[in-house]
């Protein structure tokens, strides 16, 4: 019978069953998922640990950043402000605070001891956060700043500071730095920080940061130097601090262009000027040379071409062309003395008939005339006449004038010398600038009401023979009688130089300048430049319906094209530090002193015959600052 498919054969053996082998694959491949994710979480906690440090890390250095730059901004600000009266009135702006080299119970201020100034090892300490008027700045790792000062900077120096003041430092190839602000970092190998090497630089700095007195710094971060190091060079404390320079002299310029001759009223007419023109008087002062000594005045020359500034410091003396006549036959009081005493009547009159006995010891004698009048020039037989000026803010009067010169003659036998000095103080006005002549100061003075009450006046004569005193005398007054007068004109006198303890007090007179500017030699490098609109007596137009206005042409880096502005009156201008010599395109370095305009400045402001002038950010090849002048 045959056999159904779904039966065995009685002889056949039973194969055995296949196993199914999918829960061991199974198995597998949860382990590889086991592992894969062992391997996920794994990169997961080192990559967040890499990026959390790496967080941290820049989290520092934001940090450092911020600190440096606070910390710069505030130098700056310190340095700028210097001239605000709290640090006496000779030391002008650009001053940098000595850094904090003692700490103590304050740390955080500047030394304030001879130490910083006289030890050239003492430029680097912390920075003096107090001083600046700051909290406590740190970097990104906890650790204070520190900072130092070029010596020719530092607020104690008693040098000049201007322009062509040269910072000491030298940072990697950089040169020419005034300042130098470092974050330490984190400590370093070797580097032991606590609080008794927290004035201790090695400690806390690297490499030459943290050599002292050879002022050499490095901003190279490797290995063993992790310090951060950010610098101000003098061309970007300048650019800054000649700005504060312009506006003092912008200043003084308005105050001088409004009233000139210090006698308006309250709605600023001048009682000299007709009523249909009551500000005749207004316009700026002629400008003096550019190329005028650096003698204490400089008188201006009638210019108004791109020129210095016409000043006088007072309390000294400078050279003044004046003219002087007197009588005083019913006042004061008369001294003399000496082997051959001078006559009484010169003192009291500038003209006078004297008898001089001739040499040899001859009994004869000669009678001399003085003549009048009195006068400070330098043509024979007159000398060159000095004057110096000064105030008493206390006193009736404003301007004390003290003026003198020599006359010279012969008798037979003997040559001699009468020198004049005159010591006034009494109803001293100003006289402003006419077309051609400059702003004068004068007395003049006709009876006893003219003459204020207890103001002291003196006349001086001395005779000379050779060098030999041969007789004096001198005439002491405080008031004048009726029919007395006195005057002394024609001392030049523009823009005033303050050097009162006071801060400066520009209602005494126009155009009063701070007395830093002299003292730091300002200026000697400020220029104006000024319309003929504006100069003195002028009675036309002004520079926009006469068309002869200045152009400001302003630049910026990345800006296409220039932006003019048109109708400005006048404009500062003042040099920054020397350029170095230039490749491309050929140009020579700056020298100074010169009679070379481009020497001192550059573009189109270097051209004598241009009414358009250019200010842009400073530059390798530029780097004058423009100041126009206020309405």
């Amino acid at each position: 019978m045959p056999i159904s498919s779904g039966h065995l054969r009685t002889n056949e053996t039973p194969r055995p069953r296949a196993v199914s082998r999918r829960p061991s694959r199974q198995r597998g491949v949860a382990l590889i998922l086991v592992l894969m994710l062992a391997v996920t979480a794994s990169s997961f906690v080192i990559l967040s640990a890499l990026n959390n440090r790496a967080s941290r890390e820049t989290a520092q250095r934001m940090s450092t950043a911020e600190a440096l730059g606070q910390a710069r901004r505030a130098l700056i600000g310190y340095a700028v402000s210097y001239a605000n009266g709290s640090h006496g009135l000779e030391k002008g702006p650009g001053r940098l605070p000595c850094p904090d080299l003692l700490g103590g119970s304050l740390q955080g201020v500047a030394e304030s001891v001879g130490d910083c100034r006289a030890a050239a090892d003492r430029e680097t300490g912390l920075l003096p956060f107090r001083t600046l008027g700051l909290t406590a700045l740190t970097d990104g790792s906890g650790a204070p700043l520190w900072f130092a000062v070029s010596e020719n900077f530092r607020s104690m120096a008693s040098g000049v500071l201007n322009s062509e003041t040269a910072g000491d430092f030298s940072v990697d190839d950089v040169d020419d730095v005034v300042a130098v602000i470092i974050a330490p970092g984190s400590p370093r190998v070797g580097q032991t920080r606590n609080s008794a090497s927290a004035y201790t630089a090695s400690a806390w700095l690297e490499g030459e940061n943290a050599s002292l007195g050879d002022n050499h710094f490095t901003r190279n971060i490797e290995a063993a130097n992790n310090d951060t190091v950010m610098i101000i060079t003098r061309g970007e404390l300048m650019a800054e601090v000649q700005k504060v320079v312009a506006k003092e002299v912008d200043k003084a310029l308005a105050s001088y262009r409004h009233d000139p001759d210090d006698d308006d009223d309250a709605a600023g007419a001048d009682p000299d000027c007709a009523s249909t023109d009551p500000q005749c008087d207004d316009g700026l002062p002629w400008l003096a040379t550019r190329t005028a000594s650096s003698f204490a005045a400089v008188v201006g020359e009638g210019t108004t071409r791109l020129a210095r500034l016409p000043l006088v410091e007072l309390d000294t003396a400078f050279n003044a062309e004046f003219t002087a006549v007197w009588s005083l036959t019913s006042t004061g009081t008369v001294k003399l003395g000496g082997s051959e005493p001078p006559d009484e009547n010169c003192l009291r009159h500038n003209t006078c008939t004297q008898n001089v006995s001739h040499g040899g010891g001859a009994p004869t004698s000669t009678p001399v005339s003085f003549p009048t009048p009195v006068q400070g020039t330098p043509t024979a037989p007159w000398s060159q006449g000095t004057c110096i000026l000064n105030r008493n803010k206390d006193a009736a009067f404003a301007l004390n004038m003290s003026c003198a010169t020599s006359y010279s003659y012969t008798v037979p036998g003997r040559s001699l010398r009468r020198v004049y000095r005159l010591d006034l103080g009494g109803n001293t006005r100003l006289v402003a600038s006419a077309p051609g002549a400059r702003r004068t100061a004068e007395v003049r003075v006709l009876g006893s009401a003219m003459w204020p009450g207890g103001v002291p006046g003196r006349i001086s004569i001395t005779d000379l023979e050779g060098t030999k005193i041969i007789g004096g005398g001198y005439l002491e007054f405080t008031t004048l009688g009726g029919s007395d007068f006195i005057a002394l004109l024609n001392v030049p006198f523009d823009l005033e130089v303050w050097t009162s303890l006071t801060p400066v007090d520009r209602h005494l007179s126009p155009g009063a300048l701070p007395p830093w500017l002299f003292a730091d030699r300002w200026h000697e490098s400020v220029l104006l430049r000024y319309t003929p609109s504006e100069s003195p007596g002028y009675s036309g137009a002004s520079c926009q319906a006469a068309g002869n206005c200045l152009t400001l042409r302003m630049r910026r880096p990345g800006d296409a094209l220039a932006t003019d502005v048109h109708g400005v009156r006048g404009i500062v201008v003042l040099p920054g530090p020397p350029l170095a010599a230039m490749a491309a395109p050929p140009t020579a370095a700056q020298t100074r002193p010169s009679t070379d305009l481009t020497d001192y400045v550059e573009g189109l402001n270097s051209s004598t015959t241009t009414s358009v002038y250019e200010r842009r950010d400073p530059s390798s090849s530029f780097n004058d600052q423009i100041q126009p002048l206020s309405p």
